[in-house]
């Protein structure tokens, strides 16, 4: 969006896109679960299909009805047995209040041919969330081929976006609108490390590379320039793949810190765990370039966990609950109560210039540090006070946010356009794990225009030991 109406939407006015030739489809593809939920279906209609804002949204399933085995090291919030088996009509009536175009049910695993691939390889685990996600995005594309057949001497008609999401996810507060996406990138979630894999956005002229990860899954060679392994242990394997594909073929992503949504399992309810990293891309520069009350983004990352996470609890409590209502901490309420007047004053401190930055982000499991993601930004003054006042902005409204809202206020979507300005200046992206040295990055920084992410570990020796210490602590805990 250009700088005036950037400001124009500052003072109050919503510039709303033009919807009249959006064209987008939803896929929804992965275990029913929790889909079976009216409530989670509710939202999701509300908070996803409704909220892109295009004159045409259409929806295609590919749904697998039995539950795959589950390993059996249980996550703490996960302490309910499988699910019960869903009859073929009832998920079928569930996906009709979609008005879908196509609808699939996948009973049992997708049988997994062997890659044949050496140890270093995806292992199975990562084949049937893929496969479904392939096969979904194959039902997009016969309905594409289908009405263009149907019209041999019109222009072709395609959809504009592909909207990858699983079917038991729970929106806590509604998406903003395609129309102010860029369509230069993917766009995917941070909830998981290295990459979220449950929900993207994907410009139609990107889809056809990014909705075959199924193709890596049997690449045995790679195109990267490394001696790691993509596949670490405790670090999920299918979204280890969907990054290996992502690199293999130079595919242009954008981490984005706005997706608030959370996995919703059929008992336990949503797992509002996982919203503790929106909007950190603001905390950690905030962080970095701020006066000194404002010197850690973990204070910043939990005040804004809190309010999300008692919005996610209230709207998808689990199946058996007491019935309380989750509260917001007195703590947050007095850390929002000071933060708008803080960043007003540190707009001043900002010196003028360009300078890199480089924000980590880490893959840990329980204490230890399996993985770090080095995301590099060559950014300006105006990048940062840009950030600055949006996210001041948003800090100031977003206490007031309730779970009935059903619509974006202005400072969420200025806090949108400052992020996507941000990601303008990314440079690249690589990827340490602990075998190797701290990470040396200038190759990423110089680079004559964005590079997309890239692979490589290469050992540093110019780096001090303080520095190699700073480097080797994560500034954003995964």
């Amino acid at each position: 969006m250009p700088t005036k109406l950037r400001w124009l939407a500052f003072l109050g006015f919503k510039m709303l896109p033009d919807t009249v030739s959006c064209r987008v489809a939803i896929c929804f593809s992965g275990h029913a679960r929790s889909f079976m939920h009216a409530h989670v279906r509710e939202r999701t209609k509300e908070r996803l299909v409704e909220s892109l804002e295009c004159k045409t949204v259409d929806v295609f399933f590919y749904l697998a009805i039995e539950e795959s085995i589950r390993s059996a090291t249980r996550r703490e919030w996960d302490t309910f047995a499988r699910p019960p088996a869903f009859t073929v009509e009832a998920v079928r009536t569930a996906m009709l209040e979609f008005n879908p175009i196509a609808i699939v049910l996948h009973q049992g695993e997708a049988r997994i041919i062997p890659n044949g691939c050496s140890e270093d390889s995806a292992p199975s685990v990562a084949f049937s969330q893929h496969y479904k996600t392939a096969a979904c995005f194959g039902l997009v594309e016969a309905s594409e081929r289908k009405k263009n057949e149907r019209l041999p001497l019109a222009r072709h008609s395609y959809y504009d976006w592909i909207v990858r999401a699983r079917p038991d996810l729970a929106w806590v507060v509604p998406i903003v609108p395609i129309g102010y996406f860029r369509s230069d990138r993917v766009y995917l979630p941070g909830h998981f490390w290295p990459i979220g894999d449950m929900f993207a956005l994907v410009p139609r002229h990107l889809a056809n590379l990014f909705f075959r990860a199924i193709d890596t899954f049997y690449d045995c060679t790679t195109r990267c320039a490394t001696s790691q392994s993509f596949f670490l242990t405790h670090v999920g394997a299918p979204e280890s793949l969907l990054y290996k594909h992502l690199l293999e073929w130079g595919i242009p992503v954008q981490i984005y810190d706005s997706f608030a949504f959370a996995i919703a399992r059929y008992f336990e309810g949503a797992n509002c765990l996982t919203l503790h990293l929106l909007h950190h891309n603001a905390c950690v520069l905030l962080a970095n370039t701020a006066e000194r009350q404002f010197n850690h983004n973990d204070a910043c990352l939990a005040a804004i966990a809190d309010i999300y996470t008692t919005r996610c609890v209230n709207n998808f409590p689990p199946l058996i609950s007491t019935g309380l209502l989750h509260v917001v901490p007195p703590e947050t309420d007095a850390w929002f109560c000071c933060v708008y007047d803080m960043l007003r004053t540190t707009l001043t401190s900002i010196s003028h210039g360009q300078d890199p930055f480089i924000m980590t982000t880490s893959g840990c499991n329980n204490n230890s540090i399996v993985g770090q993601l080095a995301i590099c930004f060559d950014l300006d003054h105006y990048n940062i006070k840009e950030l600055i006042v949006a996210f001041a902005h948003f800090a100031k409204e977003l206490p007031y946010m309730t779970s009935s809202d059903t619509s974006l206020s202005i400072a969420h979507y200025n806090l949108h356009f400052a992020t996507n300005l941000i990601w303008d200046k990314h440079k690249g992206t690589t990827r340490c794990i602990p075998d190797c040295q701290p990470e040396n990055v200038q190759h990423v920084l110089a680079a004559p225009k964005l590079s997309g992410l890239e692979f490589s570990c290469q050992v540093s020796t110019g780096m001090s030991p303080e520095e190699r210490a700073a480097w080797t602590e994560p500034l954003v805990p995964y």
